[in-house]
Parts: C-alpha cells; structure tokens; sequence
C-alpha cells in the first residue's frame, strides 16, 4: 500500500465516501445558488449592468477612446 500523502488522502475519502459525497453535492448546490444573483446582475447582452467602469465608458467620449485590436 503506498504511504504518501495522496494515498492517504485517497484511503480516507474511501473509507468517508458517503460524508465525501455529501459534501460534493452541498458544493454543487452553494455554486448553483451563488451563481444565480451573478447571472442575475448581467444585462441581457451578458455585460455588467452597474459597473462603475462601465458606467464610465457609456459616458466617455467615443472620438477617446483607444481603439481595441
């Protein structure tokens, strides 16, 4: 049997599978309930809605601003 620390990571998270996978899927779940207000926050062409840089560059000058490559 190896005896280094992955191995005895892998050893316990098979003898814990049950508690390992519960975990996993309370992580799942938080990212999926996290997720949402940040999708929520997006305007519908996906570009932040009230950023103050974005709210700068609405406002900036067109004949200003660098053009991008």
């Amino acid at each position: 049997m190896a005896h280094g620390f992955i191995a005895r990571i892998g050893h316990w998270c098979f003898r814990h599978r049950w508690g390992v996978l519960g975990l996993w899927l309370a992580a799942v779940v938080l990212g999926v309930v996290a997720a949402g207000p940040v999708f929520d926050a997006l305007a519908a062409n996906n570009t932040p809605k009230t950023m103050e840089s974005f709210r700068g560059r609405t406002c900036w000058p067109r004949s200003r601003r660098r053009a991008t490559p």
